[in-house]
Order: structure tokens, then sequence, then C-alpha cells
């Protein structure tokens, strides 16, 4: 496991980019608790609930005090959120229980915000709930590695928002929203039901820890059901049957929605359904067959060898439609999961050539792109590709983290 021969540390190895990563996403933090994306690309000056949420998920498993910290920093900030626009949160749970049509930019809450909670002014849709469901998992684990006590008194202070959630995503869980990457606000994605199916499904630890507060009980009681239905919801109308292996597997979409192409088509972020989100575990005959689906229209040569890194989607073209490293880094650690070191390790290789001479990890690689032409067309609108993107930074520090436990 070795870094780019270009980088000049006096400790090469992983460890230096392990602690590089770290110092990137602490310095990212700002005052407010908010994470910036990038803070070299104009257009991701802001802090997503989900992206968010994923960095503070591998903060809290470095277990160091000022990375948990940083952690429970993000999560009051996310609170002050969900808080200060309550009203639109309470405002689209009443018109989608009367049967009214939703506005995607005025009526619900935000998906990305600046880092002082004011939201984006992009011309991007904010319709996106995923974030929600996986705030409310990563806020689970990151009081379940500390002291209950501790856990009790700092929890109190989120249960409104807790509470307002699950009626949120319980109203708007069937309304057609823009998936994780910001695209197909027309369709239902199956890796943001299963953020809300995995988000939802932990509310029940949370409420354990305020056991006289009866209002979060009931939201926990809805909340397990809930998780329940969109589980199966999942399996009903988010899976399709490979024709050459005869197994099920998790598709980019539910429902019919998801016609030419896109039928039966993968993504990488269906990793997340089995880690971190849980829904299946990864010897689950579901998540292995969409885990080797992954593998063969994703990753470069079908194979992992180390010589490519991870797609998004078959179709992706923004910026040509490169390798992530994030997902590169979710895609090792479901490998390594299932027990696949030598996997782990190829991808984790790859990822760490990725790294630029200081250290830093960008959203995208260009080796094979699904759409070359697309890259000056990105490119000439927005400026080279985010880096470092935190994101990255954060998927390669859970890989490191995850790589350690299991020696």
């Amino acid at each position: 496991m070795t870094l780019n021969s270009t980088l000049t540390s006096a400790t090469l190895g992983n460890d230096w980019l392990y602690e590089n990563s770290l110092k990137i996403i602490l310095e990212n933090q700002a005052g407010t608790g908010a994470f910036i994306a990038s803070p070299n690309f104009g257009q991701y000056h802001y802090s997503w609930f989900r992206d968010g949420a994923f960095i503070a998920l591998a903060l809290s498993d470095t277990g160091r005090p000022e990375t948990i910290e940083a952690s429970r920093r993000f999560h009051e900030w996310v609170n002050n959120i969900i808080q200060r626009y309550r009203p639109l949160a309470q405002g689209a749970i009443a018109r989608v229980k009367a049967g009214e049509p939703l506005n995607p930019v005025t009526d619900i809450l935000h998906c990305r915000y600046t880092v002082d909670g004011e939201p984006s002014q992009e011309d991007w849709t904010p319709f996106q709930i995923d974030g929600f469901g996986t705030w409310l998992f990563a806020l689970a684990e990151h009081y379940k590695g500390l002291d209950p006590a501790m856990a009790s008194r700092e929890l109190a202070q989120f249960s409104d928002s807790i509470c307002l959630l699950v009626d949120y995503l319980g109203a708007l869980w069937l309304v057609p929203n823009f998936d994780c990457w910001e695209e197909h606000g027309d369709k239902l994605a199956t890796s943001t039901l299963a953020a809300l199916s995995g988000g939802l499904g932990r509310v029940a630890e949370l409420a354990a820890y305020l056991p006289g507060d009866t209002a979060l009980a009931a939201a926990a009681a809805t909340a397990t059901n809930l998780a329940a239905e969109i589980k199966a919801y999942i399996l009903n109308h988010g899976t399709a049957t490979d024709p050459q292996t005869g197994q099920l597997y998790l598709t980019k979409f539910c429902g019919d929605s998801a016609a030419g192409e896109l039928r039966g088509a993968v993504d990488a972020n269906l990793l997340w359904a089995a880690i971190p989100y849980g829904l299946w575990p990864v010897e689950h005959p579901l998540s292995q067959a969409t885990v080797e689906r992954i593998i063969k229209d994703l990753v470069a040569g079908g194979k992992l060898d180390g010589s490519g890194g991870v797609h998004r989607y078959s179709r992706d073209t923004y910026f040509g439609g490169g390798e992530w490293i994030l997902l590169t880094a979710w895609l090792a650690v479901v490998r390594l999961a299932g027990g696949d070191r030598a996997g782990a390790n190829a991808l984790l290789g790859w990822i760490e050539r990725q790294a630029q001479p200081d250290g830093s990890l960008p959203e995208q690689t260009f080796e094979h792109l699904n759409q070359p032409d697309m890259l000056n067309h990105w490119t000439q609108l927005w400026g080279e590709v985010a880096s470092p993107l935190v994101w990255s930074h954060a998927s390669y520090v859970t890989l490191i983290n995850r790589l350690k436990i299991t020696g």
C-alpha cells in the first residue's frame, strides 16, 4: 500500500495520507460545525446533510477526542437548521397529507446550506431527502460509541428534530425527488429509500437514551414501522433479476419510471444499502448480487486488480463520467466486510495513487471516462474538478478505520 511517488512526506505510507485526510476534514469544518464540501470548487462551497453525515461517520469511527467533538458539532449544526426551518417541514407535511402538490424549491427543507445555515441560492433543485435519513443514521452511530449518560444529556436537544423528521419523511418518502447526485428528480432513487430506511431504523436506539420522552418513543415506533415499509417497497420495486445469473439485485431507481437505458441499471451508491445502512448484510444474496453487478458494470475491466476505481453509473457524463474516490473506498469497505481483503487492498492502492502531491484527494479521476468529450464541457463550465473533496477524504478515513479493525 504505497502513495503516489510524487508525495514527499518523510513518513510515506497510508498513515501519512490518513493523517493528512483528517487534517483536511477538520480544516474544512466551519465554526458553526458545517463541513464545506470542497474549498477549491465554487459550486461546492456549501454543506450537504448527506455528505456531512458521511464525514461525521468517519470522524466518529476514528474515536479521537478531536474527531468526536467535530462530529458532535456537525450534528448540532444540523439540529439548529432543522429547528430554524421547522415551519417549512410542517407545511410540507400538511400539503402532502391534504393531497396538495409541493413546490420543490419553496415548500421543502433544502438539502444544502451555507455554513451559516442559509439555503443555497445556486440554480439546482434543493429537493433531496436522502440526507435526512443519513443524518439520523450518523447521529445514532455517533452516540452508540459514547458514554450512555453523556448521550442521554446531549440527545435531549435533538428530540424535537428527530420527531419532526420522522413525520416529514413519513409524509414525503414516496414523493419523487432528486437522488444523491442531484439528478432525476422525477424518480425514486433506491439509494434514497435505503438511506431513509437505514436512518429511520435507528430512531429507536436514539429514543432508548431518553426513556421519559413519550413523544420520541412514539416517533420511534412510527419510524421502526416506516423503515420496514420502505425496505419492503425496495424489494418489490427497486430490484431486477440478472438474466445471466438469475439473481435478484438492487436497481438505481424504483418502479417503472426508469425506462430505456435506465431500466435495470445499477449505481454504486447502492453499496450503502449494505454498509453503512445495513438493510441487508454483505453476505445476503441480494447484497452479493448487487455488488457483483456494480463490479461488472462500473469498474474498469470488471475486476478488482487495482487498475481502476468505481464509476457512479454507466451513463454518467459529469466531467466525462470518471471514477470516484469515495465510491471506490466504499466498495473496498464492502469487500473487506465480505472477507475479500485482497480486493479491498487493491482498491485502496488505487485510491492512494490518485492523491495529489499535497495529499489532496479529488472527487473523481479521468483515466477511464464514460464520455470523454464531456470532460471539456464541464471544465469550461465550472473549472477543474473539485480537489480536495472532503467526502473523498472521509471515505478514505472510513476505509482505513475498517482495515485497522480487521487487522
